[in-house]
């Protein structure tokens, strides 16, 4: 439940660390003590996976020093690869701390849960009704930190929504998840970004493209989630056309100022006939990423270093742009290796159809909605991110499991 904890950043200022971090390192700490005491299991998947994240992790460490040397040194942009390793560490306490798909359900439930309470945080702001502390300038923030925070715990929490129901038989969740996406939908919107909408299109359409492709598997309910995701994207289309023609629509009027700033960047993209200039501030950083990464193509020009270096007012508003820049192609390469293996071992291992396959496909999801994300964020530094990654190492290790006791099993029967 982070996603409401990061509200308010620890007392002190200390660097980016927000009170879920209490949670966190309490929670890294329990799994210390247990992990003394009782031995781990993590599958060979997941141990070679890690070994990718770790050479990643390394490299990091390397360019970030030899930044210091061969460039004008930084000494603060140590925190960025010091917050890589920190969500390493969360990654792999959910690892091994999660033993089966409850486990897995737990912590989706909470990230929805979260995702919820602060799309509640939205609309109270909408009504004018929210601290000031919701508020981003003309756009809603829903949390003290950026407005940029939001998409990141709401996008996702949005994708549990939606697929929770195929893998939980309780009506309860069922009709939480279905009656909680309206509310997200608002707080996705409220943000007045264009990544949001790009989203909330990509969630609702991978929803009815499982419906239809397993429609017979459960009639009703994939009927049901593909009427609601017409009755979203229609109410959605509806507001733009009313933002459009300044008429009235189904939405709050409240909703019309992030709206209304949404779309103009939206016009503004359709008249550069170059796509770096229509993406603004963020196609700026691009350009300078393009003329420039090759300089030092193994190790960049350090983690965290693109403002310094640059003089950018700003870091890369892209993830992967960021990483070629600051950490070399070779980093890059790195990067996309480990995400490629992760998510190819556990669409592999993720077992025959039933409950554990549905969360091995929302897992995925998961991850891959924050990658789409990323495109407009530095994903790497968010919570979010290796919250995701330990969910996909998670259920690849009890897939291991699984597939460990089944093997079992048949040689007892066979001896």
């Amino acid at each position: 439940m982070s996603a409401i904890l990061v509200l308010p950043l620890l007392p002190g200022g200390a660097g980016n660390l927000v009170i879920a971090d209490l949670f966190f390192i309490f929670a890294t700490l329990m799994f210390a003590i247990r992990a003394i005491s009782r031995p781990v299991f993590l599958g060979q998947p997941a141990k070679r996976i890690s070994i990718f994240l770790a050479i990643f992790l390394i490299h990091a460490f390397i360019s970030h020093i030899n930044s210091q040397i061969a460039l004008p040194p930084n000494p603060v942009a140590i925190i960025v690869p010091l917050n890589y390793i920190y969500g390493a560490v969360i990654s792999f306490v959910i690892l091994v701390t999660v033993q089966n798909d409850d486990d897995l359900l737990l912590l989706l439930k909470a990230w929805m849960l979260g995702g919820l309470i602060i799309s509640v945080v939205s609309t109270l702001a909408i009504l004018g009704m929210a601290p000031s502390w919701a508020y981003h300038s003309t756009r809603i923030s829903s949390t003290m930190n950026s407005v940029n925070q939001v998409p990141s715990y709401v996008g996702p929490a949005m994708l549990v929504m939606v697929f929770l129901p195929y893998v939980q038989e309780g009506r309860f969740w069922k009709f939480f998840a279905f009656g909680s996406l309206p509310i997200t939908m608002i707080a996705m919107i409220a943000t007045g970004s264009r990544t949001p909408v790009i989203m909330i299109v990509v969630i609702f359409g991978l929803a009815v493209g499982r419906a239809i492709l397993r429609f017979n598997s459960k009639p009703l309910m994939n009927s049901g989630v593909i009427l609601f995701a017409g009755v979203m994207i229609f109410v959605l289309v509806d507001t733009l056309l009313a933002v459009l023609q300044n008429a009235a629509g189904f939405l709050p009027e409240g909703l019309t100022s992030p709206l209304r700033r949404m779309i103009r960047s939206f016009l503004n993209m359709m008249q550069h006939e170059d796509t770096i200039g229509a993406l603004g501030p963020r196609g700026e950083q691009i350009a300078i990423v393009i003329d420039n990464w090759a300089d030092r193509i193994f190790l960049g020009i350090g983690p965290g270093n693109f403002e310094h270096v640059t003089g950018n007012r700003n870091e890369v508003h892209n993830t992967y742009f960021g990483l070629l820049m600051e950490h070399g192609a070779f980093g890059l390469l790195l990067f996309l290796l480990f995400i490629a293996i992760l998510i190819f071992q556990v669409l592999k291992f993720r077992g025959g159809a039933g409950q554990h396959r549905m969360i091995g496909n929302l897992v995925v999801f998961v991850l891959l909605i924050i990658l789409l994300y990323s495109a407009s964020s530095f994903g790497l530094r968010q919570r979010t991110f290796w919250i995701a990654i330990g969910l996909c190492l998670a259920h690849l290790k009890i897939s291991m499991l699984v597939l460990k006791w089944s093997r079992l099993r048949q040689n007892n029967l066979v001896e």
